[in-house]
């Protein structure tokens, strides 16, 4: 198994208001592949805590909610600069993130460290072109987005070490049998 991660997918609805943003050279996500990172979980191999995973995970419920994207933005990281959305961390979706969190500690997982800062990464741009960032971020300061609707979450296998953006999609949960987004 490489390494999971609990995601909220990117609406595929949502994608032709993104195409508006990809005007510079950068190493931009595929459509399909954008989705906020709820948690990373890492390498997990064993079997017996992939099934323990998958049972608390399968066992959350939450009201559907809509989701607001708060500013076009950036966060540095070792590649050079991670492109995307910052989105509103409404109570509801603190909420289910928090939901997530406690699930994932019943399997046996630890508690995260770090602070949840709701963000959907579009692109990645190499260091050395912070002028190009500066005027990509003025050029589009003004962007929005309508407001869509958190009614599942998946688990996935993360290829971005090998090939930026792609993943697995293993499980989807939350969502009513028989409703597709």
């Amino acid at each position: 198994m490489s390494h999971l991660a609990v995601i909220i997918p990117f609406p595929l609805s949502l994608e032709p208001f993104l195409s508006s943003l990809k005007t510079m050279e950068c190493q931009w996500k595929d459509s399909h592949s954008s989705h906020l990172v709820l948690r990373r979980l890492g390498h997990i191999d064993n079997h017996a805590l992939l099934e323990e995973i998958d049972y608390e995970l399968s066992r959350l419920r939450w009201p559907p909610f809509a989701c607001s994207t708060k500013q076009i933005t950036f966060q540095a990281c070792d590649e050079g600069y991670r492109l995307g959305l910052s989105l509103v961390a409404s109570p509801e979706l603190v909420s289910l993130y928090q939901k997530v969190n406690f699930a994932l500690h019943r399997a046996g997982l630890p508690t995260p460290r770090k602070r949840f800062i709701p963000f959907i990464e579009l692109g990645l741009m190499a260091a050395g072109h912070e002028n190009t960032l500066k005027n990509w971020l003025n050029h589009h300061a003004l962007f929005s987005l309508p407001a869509f609707t958190i009614d599942h979450l998946s688990l996935i296998e993360d290829h971005n070490l090998k090939t930026y953006g792609q993943f697995t999609l293993l499980e989807e949960y939350g969502r009513l049998p028989g409703v597709h987004s």
